[in-house]
């Protein structure tokens, strides 16, 4: 999995309680991925295209489809901004969860910033059930600094020994294990979610990366994500 660039979520058009954060049962959106991470906007130079990618988990399993639109706003967004709506410019669909930002569009003057905080919002959407929220992209207008790069997770362990590269694998149920995920950055941050037990720790850093998860009493199958991110 790759690093993921920060997220602001509003919750609309269903009843959503209050539950324990790395707790998934419902519709959720964990994260939203940019690849490349970071772009260097240079008047009458070419940038790559961006693919905008939502880590987002439907009910039960459910499909979900996520709507991506670049707001015409810079910096953080007030949460009623609509955006995507009449406050966004719409991005066109790579996948039923991803979409493309294309900044060559863009008039470029020649007085910006080092960098420009832009703001994405999208709308997710399973099930009945749908998600608002906003996620943010950093766009450099100067190459001095060494490029932001999605980091890795390279392998996670389960009380000392590997999960399958597949990410399949089991514990008994009822009781508790280290999870352990290694990446290849010395600055990411882990996240953990689950459909169910309990994990002691909804974040963890790479100097001490393990948390406690305990399964739940009732065998049967469980779902789990660890999102990483470099803090750029």
């Amino acid at each position: 999995m790759r690093c993921l660039i920060p997220l602001l979520l509003v919750t609309a058009a269903c009843n959503f309680d209050f539950e324990k954060q790395s707790h998934v049962s419902k519709l959720r959106v964990l994260a939203v991925r940019a690849d490349p991470p970071q772009v260097v906007l240079v008047p009458g130079q070419p940038v790559p295209t961006v693919e905008l990618t939502a880590l987002a988990v439907g009910r039960g399993g459910e499909p979900v489809e996520v709507e991506f639109s670049l707001c015409k706003t810079v910096g953080l967004p007030a949460a009623d901004l609509d955006c995507p709506g009449a406050d966004g410019i719409s991005l066109p669909a790579s996948s039923s969860t991803s979409a493309l930002l294309d900044l060559n569009h863009l008039e470029v003057p020649g007085d910006l910033p080092e960098v420009i905080p832009l703001a994405i919002g999208f709308e997710a959407a399973s099930g009945g059930q749908r998600l608002h929220g906003f996620a943010a992209y950093d766009v450099r207008t100067s190459a001095d600094s060494s490029p932001a790069r999605n980091p890795a997770i390279q392998a996670l362990e389960c009380d000392g020994a590997r999960v399958p590269e597949n990410g399949n694998g089991w514990v008994h149920a009822g009781t508790t294990v280290s999870l352990k995920p290694l990446s290849d950055s010395s600055e990411v941050t882990f996240s953990f979610y689950s459909t169910a037990g309990e994990i002691d720790s909804l974040r963890a850093t790479a100097k001490d990366p393990a948390v406690d998860w305990k399964a739940p009493a009732e065998p049967g199958p469980v779902q789990l994500w660890i999102v990483a991110r470099d803090g750029r």
